[in-house]
């Protein structure tokens, strides 16, 4: 009986044993533990929402300045658009957009508009023009969620891209020349002889002669107008004008139709293009022998942008190729033949300077089915500046007797079928002859002579003669 008492002891002791362990435990180091789990809790949650707002934050900045550079770029695409339309033929007025014009629209992007105008500049043949690119977003707003501004100084120049202009020392056709397409100016005098032809029955071109070519024998005040005779000369039956003839002092309409002479009519002297001679320069940095740059049989090389080529004269021969990739300039003279391919590069759309300083007879040749080619957008523009006065190459201007003197200078020779369709050829005061098959894209010089079958087909925007329109200086503006 003892023991089991004893037992039932035991039993009710581990009962409250175990009912006391089981107690929440209410002593003050579990509450701290508490608090601390609470703390941390609160920290990260301020943390997150932090982190969260910082992204957000972000995210807005980043999504407006996308935004930014879209409108930015409506605006440079309604200034590109401007310079496009005020350079068409017979649109040197043009007024700007008139008003909005969508650029593009949908969902994702919103709506991007341009919008265009034109302001007189602070000097003759100069204009102010604004673009304005705005973006709406969502597509549809009322107004716009950013808006940006960029400015255009624009000047006019005289235009470079007739197929024939000349100076005082005037043009000269021979055996079968034709000019297909363009139009011709002339500040001197038009000679035509066998069979030379200017224009077609279904394509007429546009002849200008302005008979600024005396006096006859030169001197110091030459070239001045004429105040007798008559510019334009066709000493063989068989040789003819198709086309619009405006000629000071001419009143001979003798083989001239598709209208013809234009009685009574005169016209002006127009200068010949300008260079930025000394710009060519001093972009040039990059020096290179004329031996290294002259290539024969399969040879491939690359002038580079800024190329000044020097120690003699530049010989490409026995089809060999040279991709250019932008201006050169050349001390002394630049020949190709036999097949040799001169190429402007892929992706170049402002046509590289070939600037050619040799003295003499041709410091430009091409013969023996010699290629220039443009690519899919410009050719190149050669242009050679020897003359008869002591400053050469140098000189700013060339007047009076010298220019006289280096009127039949001949600095460009093109022959024998060489094909250079697209590019310009250039002598600034001398003479540029085209010979035996030679075709090009278009001629300028003091003097252009034309002999058996050269021809010349070019045609551009701007055969009206309206001035071509350049960028002078580009800003963005911040009002």
């Amino acid at each position: 009986m003892k023991q089991t008492t004893d037992k039932l002891q035991e039993a009710a002791g581990a009962d409250k044993a175990t009912a006391c362990r089981s107690r929440p435990d209410t002593s003050p180091q579990s509450g701290i533990i508490m608090i601390g789990a609470l703390a941390t809790m609160s920290f990260f949650m301020v943390v997150t929402l932090a982190v969260a707002e910082f992204g957000l934050s972000h995210f807005r900045s980043a999504r407006r300045s996308l935004v930014a550079l879209n409108a930015l770029a409506a605006a440079e695409a309604g200034a590109e658009r401007f310079m496009f339309e005020i350079n068409k033929p017979g649109n040197n007025t043009y007024p700007g957009s008139g008003g909005p014009v969508v650029f593009y629209s949908d969902a994702v992007k919103g709506e991007a508009t341009y919008e265009t105008s034109v302001a007189p500049g602070s000097i003759s043949n100069e204009k102010i023009v604004t673009s304005i690119g705005r973006i709406y977003l969502p597509a549809g707003s009322t107004e716009p969620m950013v808006t940006r501004k960029v400015k255009l100084t624009i000047t006019g120049s005289d235009p470079s891209n007739y197929a024939i202009q000349t100076g005082p020392g005037g043009l000269i056709m021979t055996n079968s020349a034709s000019i297909g397409y363009g139009t011709v100016h002339v500040n001197g005098y038009l000679t035509m002889s066998n069979s030379a032809r200017i224009g077609s029955s279904s394509t007429p071109v546009k002849v200008l002669a302005a008979h600024v070519n005396c006096p006859s024998g030169g001197g110091s005040t030459y070239p001045e107008q004429c105040t007798s005779g008559q510019p334009i000369s066709l000493t063989s039956p068989n040789a003819h004008i198709y086309g619009e003839v405006r000629a000071t002092n001419q009143t001979n309409g003798a083989q001239m139709s598709n209208p013809g002479l234009i009685a009574g009519s005169s016209a002006s002297p127009v200068g010949l293009p300008t260079h930025d001679r000394d710009a060519q320069k001093a972009a040039a940095t990059i020096t290179r022998s004329a031996s290294d740059a002259s290539c024969s049989g399969s040879q491939t090389k690359t002038w580079a942008a800024g190329t000044h080529i020097t120690g003699g004269n530049v010989s490409l021969a026995n089809n060999c190729e040279i991709t250019v990739s932008g201006d050169v300039w050349i001390d002394g003279k630049l020949s190709l033949s036999q097949n040799s391919i001169l190429r402007v590069a892929n992706g170049l759309t402002a046509s590289p300077n070939i600037m050619i300083d040799g003295a003499g007879v041709d410091a430009l040749t091409l013969n023996n089915s010699a290629v220039v080619s443009a690519n899919a957008t410009v050719g190149f523009k050669f242009i050679t500046y020897h003359s008869a006065a002591t400053c050469s190459p140098d000189c700013t201007n060339v007047t009076g007797t010298d220019l006289y003197n280096s009127r039949d200078t001949r600095t460009i020779g093109i022959n024998n079928n060489s094909v250079a369709a697209g590019s310009i050829f250039y002598a600034r005061w001398s003479k540029v002859r085209l010979n035996n098959g030679g075709g090009v894209g278009s001629i300028i010089g003091q003097t252009v002579e034309l002999a058996n079958s050269g021809n010349v087909t070019f045609a551009t925007d701007g055969v009206t003669g309206d001035s071509v329109w350049d960028v002078k200086r580009y800003q963005q503006v911040f009002d």
